[in-house]
């Protein structure tokens, strides 16, 4: 089967490929990437904890960890995305190559170039929209990091906590129109929020998840090429936008730290040793 992985240049997107690598052996998989999520509201000011969180989960990970993880001989650790391409239908110098113009006619060539029977998105910073929609037989699954309907939008498990939700989880869908977060329902996955763990952590924990429902997926697929699913109910869609600075405000005030310094030393010590993980979050200056 000829898989296409559209998803984002960060961590949580990068540990999900790495879980995804039987996918890798078994199938002809190409691997596209945006590096950005959206397009901002015109008066958004970035709060400063979202800063922290995008210089641990991209510019830390992808301009410290993944040059460093390059460097090492251990080949039980976890790939880099120049890596994971190589193994899959784009290698070369470029690894996974970045496709941030998808919906334009030269992104949409490209993509098109890969010719799958089935798309999944992880991340991916893009809305796409009927012609990327439309090609794969198999059609498009997204890994929403919410569960559906309650939590549509960005950033789903920072709301869940702030509503004092016993569980968070994710979410296996189809895309099947340019609207975000509505599509036919898969499977999801939950895991009981523990107030021990930081909004980092809460998140870290749904991938696995999440990519157990797509590995079940695609071996279904694969021996019968549909999966059951089932519509969501409209009348509990809520739709979530761009956090603002009042909404880390409150999730201090419910006792939740934004990251553990032991959470990103123990996801990151997957990719490169411990003592350079924690000399590398000791000299960034960022704290929880």
């Amino acid at each position: 089967m000829k898989i296409t992985i559209l998803a984002n240049r960060d961590l949580h997107a990068n540990i999900a490929l790495n879980l995804l690598r039987p996918l890798f052996e078994q199938h002809n998989v190409t691997v596209f990437l945006s590096e950005s999520v959206g397009l901002p509201k015109k008066d958004w000011v970035i709060p400063e904890a979202l800063k922290q969180l995008k210089f641990l989960e991209q510019a830390l990970f992808n301009q410290v960890i993944c040059p460093l993880a390059e460097q090492q001989k251990n080949k039980a650790r976890y790939l880099t995305f120049d890596e994971l391409g190589e193994l899959g239908g784009n290698s070369g110098e470029n690894g996974c190559r970045v496709l941030e113009n998808i919906n334009q006619p030269e992104g949409l060539a490209t993509f098109k170039a890969s010719e799958p029977d089935l798309v999944i998105s992880i991340r991916f910073g893009k809305i796409i929209k009927s012609p990327v929609i439309q090609g794969p037989r198999l059609g498009v699954l997204n890994l929403h990091s919410g569960l559906l309907p309650q939590y549509q939008g960005i950033l789903t498990t920072l709301h869940s906590l702030l509503a004092g939700e016993s569980q968070v989880g994710c979410t296996l869908h189809y895309i099947d129109s340019g609207d975000i977060d509505t599509g036919s329902i898969i499977d999801t996955a939950r895991v009981s929020v523990d107030s021990s763990v930081s909004l980092f952590g809460h998140v870290l924990k749904l991938y696995p998840l999440g990519v157990q429902m797509i590995l079940k997926a695609v071996e279904q697929l694969q021996l019968c090429g549909q999966l059951d699913c089932y519509e969501q109910d409209i009348t509990r869609q809520r739709y979530f936008g761009l956090p603002e600075t009042e909404h880390f405000t409150a999730l201090a005030r419910q006792g939740f730290a934004l990251w553990h310094q032991e959470e990103v030393i123990e996801v990151l010590q997957r990719y490169v040793p411990q003592d350079k993980v924690r000399e590398i979050t000791r000299l960034s200056g960022h704290s929880a």
